[in-house]
């Protein structure tokens, strides 16, 4: 019984600190897009599709929010920025996500579970031998830009920048 009151009570501590952190941030945003017109000789060989037929790329993933928090999945509050971005391009409705923020976005960069690409707790890297979804963008002939947190390795050689992001603006320590 004692056991279980402590766990009970970490669990509620943790969970507590991790929501007080994210709720300061209203959305994180991973921003992708706007067409790469002087693309290397090396993307001129890997895009093989017309840079006109592309699609501009938004990405957004914000913690804490519910699937129907936003107007264009039924929610009551007035997101009316956000309908008109989701109503005018393709949403997914099949992402699932994890506990943790590092997790999911391990998943969303990786396109496996955490554990799958490396990422076992907070801070860890996703592997370097595979293939996120900046890196492979960047191969297509896309620019892609960041911003929010990156809480998937503190290293230098781990950061957005090597890791296909071309600009990345960061907030400050979070979860």
């Amino acid at each position: 019984m004692n056991a279980n009151k402590h766990i009970k009570k970490e669990i509620k501590h943790s969970h507590k600190a991790q929501y007080s952190v994210v709720s300061l941030i209203l959305i994180v945003s991973i921003l992708f897009g706007c067409e790469n017109n002087n693309l290397s000789s090396k993307n001129q060989h890997t895009n093989r599709n017309n840079s006109n037929d592309r699609p501009n790329i938004l990405l957004i993933l914000a913690d804490d929010l519910g699937y129907t928090d936003v107007g264009f999945f039924g929610g009551e509050i007035a997101t009316p920025n956000l309908d008109a971005l989701a109503n005018d391009g393709i949403k997914l409705t099949n992402f699932h996500v994890a506990p943790m923020c590092f997790a999911t976005r391990a998943m969303l960069m990786s396109g496996m579970t955490h554990p799958e690409s490396g990422a076992h707790k907070h801070n860890d890297a996703i592997a370097n031998n595979i293939s996120i979804l900046p890196e492979r963008l960047v191969n297509n002939g896309y620019h892609t830009y960041m911003a929010g947190k990156w809480n998937l390795g503190v290293q230098a050689h781990q950061g957005p920048s090597v890791r296909g992001f071309e600009s990345f603006v960061r907030i400050a320590t979070a979860c």
